[in-house]
């Protein structure tokens, strides 16, 4: 196990702890939630995007300021604690670390060229990356992205999303135009911290499609054919 496969464990956590907030609006899954991201960030800097996960307070306790202080603060709190070992090292290195990361911010960043267009990075990022992260292939990501995309869009439209998948499509739709505006190359595992959240939103699709008649023959081809295909990719690696 590498860092990155870390990154995804923890951010898992902090997903599952989300979901349990909104259910329950109980501070202590907050609290979790902010632990996850905060060993997230301790691996890696890829996951400080989800950092927004700490503004659903506003959703879930709406006008309850005294609450989204109160969990606001914890939330924090469950940030900082995993990043204390690292906050202590740096302490005693002249803020090296914190200095670094604040020179990329702010200059060094501007100093590379990265040729990406929006039309690529739709075309050909997307669904390869989501081919690679379900189904093994682009064209199945095409598919997926398709398909699930004609299910939320219906979803939206007969507000039928509950808040937390609604909440999550927003997170991840920021984190997407961030990895476009970001002045890195691109690899599959600059993307682990978001891949739990695909997973989800893409069973919940279609957990969402199967549920109407109407698509239980569809669903069930794109389903056989995402699972042929994993197969198949399994196989052409381990071969």
């Amino acid at each position: 196990l590498t860092q990155h496969t870390m990154v995804g464990i923890a951010v898992t956590l902090s997903l599952w702890s989300l979901i349990n907030y909104f259910q329950t609006k109980k501070s202590r899954w907050f609290l979790t939630v902010g632990l996850g991201i905060g060993i997230a960030l301790s691996l890696h800097y890829q996951a400080i995007g989800l950092l927004m996960m700490g503004g659903v307070v506003f959703l879930v306790q709406s006008k309850n300021w005294i609450r989204i202080l109160k969990d606001g603060a914890i939330y924090t709190l469950g940030i900082l604690f995993p990043a204390l070992p690292l906050i202590w090292w740096d302490a005693h290195q002249q803020w090296a670390n914190m200095r670094n990361l604040l020179d990329y911010i702010f200059i060094a960043q501007y100093r590379i060229f990265v040729s990406r267009r929006w039309l690529g990075f739709i075309k050909d990022f997307l669904p390869e990356t989501l081919g690679k992260i379900i189904g093994g292939y682009k064209l199945i990501g095409w598919v997926l992205i398709i398909f699930c995309g004609i299910t939320f869009t219906l979803a939206v439209k007969q507000r039928r999303v509950p808040r937390a998948i609604l909440c999550l499509m927003i997170i991840l739709g920021v984190q997407i135009v961030i990895l476009r505006y970001s002045r890195i190359e691109l690899f599959e595992g600059y993307t682990i911290f978001i891949q739990p959240i695909i997973f989800l939103l893409v069973g919940w699709g279609l957990t969402k499609a199967w549920e109407q008649k109407l698509f239980h023959i569809v669903t069930g081809m794109v389903l056989l054919l995402t699972v042929i295909a994993s197969l198949m990719k399994s196989i052409e690696i381990f071969a």
